[in-house]
């Protein structure tokens, strides 16, 4: 048995989808890549579940069993009416469809990113520098007083919506470099020998405000929780047990994150580093103003009972770190720890659920994911909840991890455990493989080979992809074979 991933990418006006494929060998995980088939033709729903089946048929393993089936959330895809997932079930109906949860979790930080107005304004700035580092003369500048300050050469990232780690390694960029940016800057305003000082000067003019320095030290410190849960989910070990284990724990993190005593500690780095670069905190100002209340002159001197207090005659002055901490600080937080609570609830992961009650050996919580599963794998819910019992008395500790319950689920004592335990391995957590193939891509089919035949570039892609697997063939026999094609042709 096994699981389907597939994605979708263009590649010189074509477009490719990816074929991958989910195991396990051994009860050790196996994420391999099949096949690129061209889908440029027809991309409805129809189109590519057919394209889909016709590649499992040429592979020949349209008769395994699927269990599962993972892609992106666009609903040619992902449509529980007329999308892939629901066509493709018609035919492996025990096939379950797994949102990738990369994918999910990128647009939680691609909605905090649209939606909270601070942030906009602070990748804007970051696209731009991106776009004014990338011209050669401005770049090699960058490079060069890098060196000459004996730090290690880096260079900016393209903000990009497909590009997981692209935001937390762009700030981390500035964040370390931001006495180079501003000396390359300041270099070309004063040189001013083309059109792009004008554009310099804005970008420093923006690099220096209050404004962007706060959510740089904001973003790069919730960005790099975020950066470590995504790290992990593309692993090809990662279970749905353990991905949404390390998702509530990032997110109890970030609701820990969100109060005064945390952004102290932020705010007395981000003060010590703007005073290094004389950079001022204060607030904005804010040139719609609300009218100011003025008390009715007329009841002056008379006597009312009313809630309206002095104080709200009085103008409030508030802090640069209250200012900031509530509307960036706080806003930020509340606006992915959201996003992450919608798109991981526990309505929308309930098989990942009861999948993770199956594993801590929970006989009551684990039948949605035992009861889809039994009818296909022969198995007797009875026995395998007989079998969980004994396995859980097994373990002496109150605790244990997955690699331990796998060495005690014996296939001759306890195969129906077993069975299950390999499903568990196999559902699909992330499309990650996919979008590695696509990197292949671009490194095979490049503008100098746009007229490769299809059928030449996706063998040459199984190459590259799975180079590991190259090692253990039999060089001299490939050969043999190879010099036995006869290489003369009748003229």
């Amino acid at each position: 048995m096994y699981a389907l991933m597939c994605d979708e990418a263009r590649s010189f006006k074509e477009e490719q989808l990816t074929i991958c494929v989910r195991y396990t060998k051994g009860m050790v995980v196996q994420e391999r890549f099949l096949s690129f088939v061209l889908c440029s033709t027809s991309r409805s729903a129809a189109g590519i579940s057919n394209t889909i089946l016709e590649s499992l048929k040429t592979l020949n393993i349209d008769q395994v069993p699927m269990i599962g089936q993972s892609y992106d959330g666009a609903s040619v895809m992902a449509g529980h009416i007329n999308g892939v997932q629901k066509k493709i079930r018609e035919f492996h109906p025990e096939a379950i469809f797994f949102h990738c949860v990369a994918h999910k979790l990128n647009l939680v930080i691609v909605g905090m990113c649209k939606h909270v107005k601070s942030s906009v304004l602070f990748f804007n700035t970051l696209e731009s520098l991106y776009i004014h580092f990338s011209r050669p003369s401005s770049h090699n500048k960058l490079i060069n007083i890098q060196k000459q300050l004996g730090i290690k050469p880096r260079e900016i990232m393209q903000i990009s919506d497909t590009r997981w780690a692209c935001r937390f390694e762009n700030c981390d960029m500035v964040k370390q470099y931001y006495g180079s940016i501003l000396e390359v800057l300041d270099t070309e305003v004063e040189e001013n020998n083309d059109f792009n000082c004008v554009e310099a000067s804005g970008i420093l003019n923006n690099l220096k405000k209050g404004h962007f320095v706060v959510n740089l030290f904001i973003f790069h410190e919730v960005l790099k929780y975020i950066n470590i849960l995504s790290n992990n989910l593309q692993s090809k070990s990662m279970t749905l047990g353990k991905a949404f284990e390390i998702i509530k724990s990032v997110t109890k993190t970030l609701e820990d994150k969100r109060n005064e005593q945390s952004f102290q500690c932020l705010w007395d780095a981000l003060t010590e580093f703007s005073e290094n670069f004389e950079i001022s905190l204060d607030t904005p100002s804010n040139s719609k103003k609300k009218r100011k209340v003025f008390e009715n002159s007329l009841l002056k001197d008379s006597i009312i009972t009313s809630t309206v207090g002095k104080d709200q005659f009085e103008e409030k002055s508030e802090t640069p770190e209250a200012h900031w901490r509530s509307h960036s600080y706080y806003e930020i937080l509340d606006s992915i720890i959201q996003g992450l609570n919608n798109r991981f609830s526990s309505e929308s992961i309930s098989i990942a659920n009861a999948l993770d009650s199956f594993l801590k050996l929970n006989t009551i919580d684990s039948d949605p994911f035992i009861n889809h599963y039994q009818k296909l794998l022969k198995i007797d819910s009875n026995l395998l909840k007989a079998e969980m019992m004994v396995a859980k008395n097994c373990i002496s500790k109150e605790e244990w991890d997955f690699d331990e319950l796998i060495n005690i689920a014996n296939e001759s004592v306890l195969p129906n455990l077993r069975k299950m335990l390999k499903v568990a391995l196999i559902l699909p957590v992330t499309t990650a493989t996919c979008e590695r193939s696509f990197s292949a891509m671009r490194r095979i089919k490049t503008w100098l080979r746009s007229r490769m035949e299809q059928n030449r570039f996706d063998n040459l892609a199984i190459l590259n992809i799975e180079k590991d697997l190259l090692k253990n063939l039999n060089k001299e026999k490939v050969l043999d074979e190879f010099a036995k094609k006869p290489r003369k042709l009748k003229l």
